[in-house]
């Protein structure tokens, strides 16, 4: 074990991206069954027909690894991103992160696209008189949307429709999700990581605790009504740790903090971030050493990007490892170590 100081995985940050990948199942050792799983995947963004954006504040800005670039449209008239995939898809949630909280439109509309030649044929997935639920992360404001429908799409329509402040489209990123069948061992692990990541929403976790064991501990983490990277990777030992070989690390890249865990698994070797419900079919140090092809990672749709700083290229090459951990006792203890607990 490498361990220079107490470091059990508050996530910090000092700052969207707009790429799209994959939820879900199968190994009885690990959980339930749901042969297929809600994942980004990647995808086009291009200005519908009648969109006005302003130079430099159109699609483009929604392929960057950052949210300092956004989407703004000149106003309300032509306040529409259209979005397509390479084979038609079912779209089942979309994240869009706002310019602001101002910015939050009070009203959107969503269309799946369905093209035949020159024809198209065009379905609402979520209605213009539906409200908009605005949550945010890290002072940043975003909306979740999920969406019923099981038609499959090539391509997808946002259209503001009222309610910001400046009455138009100031988009910081856009993420959608497809529902997507995924084989072999990725299954169970992804089942697993997902069912974590969807324990409390991300925020401040435990500050502090008076677990005297490591099941109360896991219990108490998850009463929390928020977690961060830490606790979640406690979780997915403490869920693992009987049944498979299990590195808990946690690092420091461009002065953000994250804890992830790597899983020797049937076999294979993945890293799991049950944070932002990512696997990444690589190990730690490939990752580290730029080895990795983050474009296979799997991202389910607790990913938010608005964390985009953790994950993948973005945090990992030239990571440097500050604590690692494996085995329960030695996270927990490190836990005892925040205080309340009694040696």
């Amino acid at each position: 074990m490498l361990r220079s100081k107490v470091f059990v995985g508050a996530c910090t940050a000092v700052a969207g991206t707009a790429t799209a990948y994959f939820t879900g199942v199968l190994d009885p050792a690990i959980h339930y069954m749901n042969p297929s799983f809600n994942l980004m995947k990647p995808v086009e963004f291009y200005a519908c027909e009648d969109s006005k954006f302003y130079p430099g504040h159109g699609p483009e800005a929604l392929n960057t690894d950052t949210l300092d670039d956004y989407l703004a449209a000149v106003e309300a008239r032509g306040s529409s991103i259209c979005f397509r995939t390479k084979e038609a898809s079912v779209i089942n949630n979309l994240k869009l992160a706002w310019y602001s909280k101002d910015e939050a439109p009070k009203f959107i509309e969503i269309q799946g696209i369905k093209k035949d030649g020159e024809t198209q044929n065009i379905d609402v997935v979520w209605p213009r008189d539906k409200p908009v639920e605005t949550q945010v992360i890290d002072s940043q404001y975003y909306s979740d949307f999920a969406i019923p429908s099981q038609e499959r799409y090539t391509d997808f329509r946002v259209n503001y429709i009222s309610g910001a402040k400046q009455n138009r489209l100031l988009l910081r990123a856009a993420s959608p999700f497809f529902t997507t069948a995924v084989s072999g061992n990725y299954q169970a692990i992804l089942n697993k990581t997902h069912e974590i990541s969807q324990t409390a929403p991300y925020g401040m976790g435990l500050a502090s605790t008076s677990a005297q064991s490591m099941d109360e501990l896991a219990d108490e983490l998850r009463s929390k009504d928020s977690l961060h990277c830490g606790n979640y990777s406690y979780l997915m030992v403490y869920d693992l740790a009987k049944k498979y070989s299990w590195k808990a690390i946690g690092a420091i890249s461009n002065l953000t903090a994250h804890t992830v865990v790597e899983v020797d698994f049937n076999e294979e070797k993945f890293t799991v971030d049950p944070t932002l419900g990512v696997v990444y079919p690589c190990t730690y140090s490939a990752m580290q050493a730029g080895k990795c092809d983050f474009s296979k990672a799997m991202f389910t749709d607790t990913y938010n990007p608005i964390l985009w700083r953790y994950s993948g290229k973005n945090f990992y090459p030239d990571a440097k490892i500050n604590a690692s951990y494996s085995n329960l006792q030695d996270f927990y203890n490190d836990y005892q170590k925040l205080g309340g607990c009694r040696s």
